[in-house]
């Protein structure tokens, strides 16, 4: 009976020497374990300030970046209502206008040009002599005509026609004068309706 005892206290003594460095690996494994989650942690928090901290330097650019548009647009504002403003357009010409079209440009210009081709029998040309086709500019016209305060018209006209700069229209005058039109400076005298149609207008021209 005492044998058994000692055989059974024999084993149990094997055994706990074999348990004893396995339960001590695991609390080392479990400690090693333990330090890398720690480990982790500290390093998504680290990641997590610097996020938050390009998060915020982006927020900080956006509203920097808003304001300065919305300053632009102000300006723009500003610059857009005031009477100086200067609209540019086409309308049978290039077109400079205020705001309040107190003051107005426009360039503008024609060309006329005549072609001709004779056919002459031997008859003709015994009379008059051989004639040549030919072109000719009958006009080549650049002018420049406005308002300046809504009320004094202007106007300076070139004709190039010929090789040469011919001045046709260089006059100032008063729109709204108490007994109708004044106007001073060069310009042709219109007598009759004719002579108030510009050519382009007219189904013939002198």
């Amino acid at each position: 009976m005492a044998k058994n005892r000692h055989s059974v206290l024999l084993a149990l003594g094997l055994l706990l020497l074999l348990l004893w460095p396995s339960e001590n690996a695991r609390a080392d494994e479990a400690s090693e374990l333990k330090q890398q989650i720690q480990e982790q942690s500290q390093k998504l928090r680290e990641m997590q300030e610097k996020v938050d901290q390009l998060e915020a330097r982006q927020r900080l650019k956006e509203k920097s970046l808003t304001e300065k548009i919305e300053q632009v647009q102000e300006k723009q504002k500003e610059v857009g209502s005031g009477p100086s403003d200067f609209r540019v357009f086409w309308k049978e010409g290039l077109n400079f206008t205020t705001q309040d079209d107190q003051f107005k440009l426009k360039i503008g210009g024609r060309i006329q040009n005549d072609w001709m081709w004779i056919g002459e029998d031997e008859g003709l040309k015994s009379d008059v002599g051989e004639q040549e086709d030919g072109v000719e500019f009958r006009r080549a016209r650049l002018y420049f005509s406005g308002l300046i305060y809504d009320n004094l018209e202007y106007k300076l006209q070139f004709d190039f026609a010929g090789g040469d700069a011919d001045l046709k229209d260089a006059y100032l005058g008063l729109t709204d004068f108490p007994i109708g039109k004044l106007r001073i400076g060069h310009f042709k005298e219109p007598p009759a309706q004719r002579f108030c149609t510009q050519p382009e207008h007219r189904f013939y021209a002198l």
